[in-house]
């Protein structure tokens, strides 16, 4: 995954799950990585939550 901010900079990130995780994808979600008990696991968010994160990271 690539992503700018509005001053330019940009970070990259591997995106990583397995084929079973893929089951939880639904029409309109975005399956993201969560951290929890310092592990990582999918998480499932609808678009405009998708969306808002990135916002929020910029």
């Amino acid at each position: 995954m690539y992503g700018v901010a509005d001053n330019s900079s940009f970070t990259t990130h591997a995106v990583t799950f397995r084929l079973p995780e893929l089951a939880g994808l639904r029409p309109g979600s975005v399956m993201i990585t969560a951290i929890v008990n310092n592990e990582e696991v999918p998480k499932y968010v609808s678009r405009d939550e998708f969306a808002r994160l990135g916002r929020a990271e910029c």
